[in-house]
């Protein structure tokens, strides 16, 4: 039972944002939340029936210089997206929109797992209080 648990809650490989295309799409026409240290890309994309969301996370060179600390964020942001996506998802299902997102670590000091999560949670909240017109891409 416990499996089961974890596999609701799982960060699925379809929900990785990966194409160059995409990611370049996100950066040129996506609408931006901050939060700091973190911001928030969207770009509203056609519906997806299956419900999934495409999501990156990046922490830049220029912040954090180790790949460790920003390897560190990347996985704080990734837990806490996880934990909480679930709000996410119901709310696009009922609305039948469909999103790619991508997180960025602003920062230069690595914060807690509690603060990240409560910043992530910030930043879904905004999305979903956006702009109520369907916007299809």
């Amino acid at each position: 039972m416990e499996a089961a648990k974890r596999s609701d809650n799982s960060f699925k490989v379809s929900e990785r944002l990966k194409s160059r295309k995409q990611i370049g799409a996100l950066y040129q026409q996506g609408k931006s939340y901050r939060s700091e240290p973190f911001s928030l890309l969207c770009l509203p994309v056609t519906y997806r029936p299956d419900g999934v969301i495409q999501i990156t996370f990046t922490a830049p060179k220029r912040r954090l210089k180790r790949a460790v600390d920003r390897n560190r964020a990347k996985r704080l942001m990734r837990e806490a997206y996880r934990l909480n996506n679930h709000t996410l998802t119901a709310w696009c299902d009922a609305n039948q929109r469909s999103f790619d997102l991508m997180f960025i670590f602003r920062g230069g000091q690595l914060p807690d797992f509690h603060f990240t999560q409560d910043k992530i949670v910030l930043l879904l909240n905004r999305l979903m209080q956006g702009p109520n017109d369907k916007l299809t891409r």
